[in-house]
């Protein structure tokens, strides 16, 4: 049965956008402003997408494999959006349906009987939708491998702060794999169980502070992102958008405006500011923008 070869499938969606980073890094809010645009679905998470290419990354499964659930599970999330399933109406919920401007139609569609005329509206429309990735960028040339038309925008933030945002969580916990609650993925090794980006540390894990564990796993992941993207051919770089945390909560008007993403090129819609959570401080309650800025700018 391994000889067996998957037969390449067609694909019912191929165009989406990504946003990715480092835990901590402000990733929800940027996919709060990135929802905003016109055409952009509500965010949704999926957790087979970092486990899959975290297991290839480490040999655990090959690539063929990993591309096949991957593709269904991207296919079927986008398809059940398409129909207006499993929404999250958590209403605090950063992943809630309700951060989204279009919300009202998302809810729906739930309502229409017609799921090839909701499919048929959905490609019509040229829908994008739109997933949310801790600590994507390490992965980028696997993730394009599987993905070569997704548009992934990436979320920056000082690492001073992140650091004290992993600390304040208990991140850097001794104790943080033993927690049902905490679902990265852990791995044995000689020196105790390790996330996938610390199994090769010469630091033993159980003789640092917790500060130092935050802060190796926040220079690890930095550098680890560097050098992938370095590794990156020019045409992938261009697929990759960044866009600084600092940056998008300080003032988010002229930075959400800035240049760089062709495909969020159409302007947004209003703001919807449903709570404290999800508001920009100072007067801006509207983001209506003509792209996500890119490396150069960012």
């Amino acid at each position: 049965m391994n000889a067996l070869a998957y037969a390449p499938r067609a694909r019912l969606f191929e165009d989406f956008i990504i946003v990715e980073g480092i835990t901590r890094a402000g990733k929800f809010l940027a996919a709060v402003v990135v929802s905003a645009f016109e055409g952009v679905e509500p965010v949704q998470y999926s957790p087979n997408l970092e486990s899959l290419l975290v297991l290839h990354r480490l040999g655990k499964v090959d690539m063929p494999t990993a591309k096949l659930l991957l593709e269904m599970e991207f296919d079927i999330r986008a398809f059940d959006m398409a129909m207006g399933r499993y929404l999250n109406t958590r209403p605090d919920d950063m992943s809630s349906v309700f951060r989204s401007p279009d919300h009202e139609n998302v809810l729906a569609r739930a309502k229409e009987l017609d799921r090839d005329a909701l499919l048929a509206r959905f490609h019509a429309e040229k829908r994008l939708p739109l997933h949310l990735y801790h600590e994507g960028l390490p992965h980028a040339r696997a993730l394009f491998g599987v993905f070569p038309k997704a548009r992934v925008v990436s979320s920056l933030r000082d690492p001073a702060a992140l650091m004290n945002s992993w600390y304040n969580r208990g991140w850097g916990k001794l104790g943080t794999a033993e927690s049902p609650t905490v679902m990265w993925p852990f791995f044995q090794t000689a020196k105790g169980m390790r996330t996938w980006w610390s199994v090769d540390w010469a630091e033993d894990w159980s003789e640092i502070n917790d500060m130092d564990r935050c802060a190796l796993s926040i220079a690890s992941l930095y550098e680890l992102g560097r050098r992938e993207l370095e590794e990156c051919a020019p045409a992938l770089r261009e697929r990759i958008h960044f866009l600084r945390f600092e940056d998008l909560v300080r003032d988010p008007l002229p930075r959400s405006r800035a240049s760089g993403g062709s495909w969020a090129a159409r302007p947004c819609r209003a703001w919807p500011g449903r709570s404290s959570r999800s508001a920009f401080p100072g007067k801006s309650r509207r983001v209506c923008a003509r792209g996500i800025s890119n490396a150069s700018s960012a």
